[in-house]
């Protein structure tokens, strides 16, 4: 989460190896065949993605994780603007705003203010600094009410605002700075993504039918998921309330 995201997929796998390789060493205790994408983000969200437009690809699912679980805003270099047409899909009620209008920061004004899902896109190799203390989540509070400062005013900060920036730059040379405000994501299309998509594309051409099929497996089985973990977390619920007996909760046991 917090070094590989400007990498590409074959230094990511270089790198955790090495990590592995030096956890055994240390003899320090680790699930062996643990994915990073399983264990931050679960089958049937990934899934979801994939039908809001990501790629199936793993690079793409590990990127998917980056961009959501990060701490930080997420900064997606994506030349085939891919992760644009994802994020997209993906949020309700998106505000779009582009570096390139002369409105771009009123209407993040607006956004920060009433909580809204905003995406910032064609960055290039320098931001705002006006954005400086929203990237960096330098919030203050008053009573109950949270501002931030926006260039040289002080606004109200929603806690419902989320951020998704893209750059278009197939090679951007960031500075430390700013990889120190956001979380630099590469989506630069790799092979095997690439391999995976120019199939469905093929698929969909000779055989469209199978597409539609899929399409409608993968939304079933994502529900069917959803559906557990709703079932899970009542279960861990009942469990964790003392006035509860199991064996005498007949709504349960139904």
């Amino acid at each position: 989460m917090s070094y590989c995201g400007p990498f590409p997929s074959d230094y990511r796998n270089a790198l955790s190896e090495h990590w592995y390789d030096k956890i055994v060493d240390e003899h320090i205790a680790y699930t062996k065949g643990q994915g990073f994408s399983e264990f931050m983000a679960s089958k049937a969200l990934a899934r979801k993605w994939q039908q809001d437009g990501l790629p199936t690809d793993d690079f793409s699912t590990e990127n998917g994780v980056f961009v959501t679980r990060g701490l930080r805003w997420a900064l997606n270099i994506d030349p085939q603007i891919q992760a644009n047409k994802w994020i997209k899909k993906m949020c309700d009620d998106l505000v779009v705003a582009d570096v390139k209008d002369a409105d771009y920061l009123k209407r993040m004004e607006h956004a920060i203010t009433k909580g809204q899902t905003i995406l910032l896109q064609d960055v290039g190799e320098t931001l705002d600094p006006t954005l400086d203390n929203v990237l960096q989540r330098s919030l203050i509070q008053h009573g109950k009410r949270w501002a931030v400062k926006f260039g040289q005013n002080e606004i109200d900060y929603n806690l419902k605002f989320q951020l998704y920036i893209t750059t278009r730059l197939p090679n951007p040379h960031y500075t430390p700075e700013i990889s120190t405000k956001v979380n630099v994501v590469n989506f630069i299309v790799v092979e095997s993504g690439l391999e995976e998509q120019c199939l469905g594309i093929v698929v969909k051409a000779e055989t469209p039918q199978l597409e539609v099929q899929k399409n409608e497996k993968l939304t079933a089985i994502t529900k069917g998921k959803e559906e557990i973990l709703k079932l899970e977390d009542q279960i861990l619920a009942r469990l964790n309330d003392d006035k509860i007996n199991l064996l005498e909760d007949e709504e349960l046991v139904q």
